[in-house]
């Protein structure tokens, strides 16, 4: 039950932060700010109890290689 309660106060606590947060820094840096702090979370969660899922596979660095790998993997997941 205690839980429950926190949950409820962390998510009502919500709105009065972002209020506050509002008077010192415009909306699309605070939204910035909540992806990327949301980012380094989910992938730290990966990194620390996930080790095995936390792996970018060597077709999926596109953007590092040949342009006409890059090509090939576009034509193969059907983005062309």
């Amino acid at each position: 039950m205690f839980l429950v309660i926190l949950l409820y106060a962390i998510l009502a606590s919500t709105f009065t932060i972002a209020k506050i947060a509002l008077s010192f820094a415009k909306p699309f840096f605070i939204i910035g700010f909540r992806m990327t702090v949301a980012g380094i979370l989910m992938l730290s969660f990966l990194y620390f109890f996930r080790r095995e899922k936390f792996v970018l596979k060597k077709e999926d660095r596109w953007l590092n290689g040949e342009k006409g790998k890059k090509d090939k993997l576009r034509k193969e997941r059907g983005y062309v």
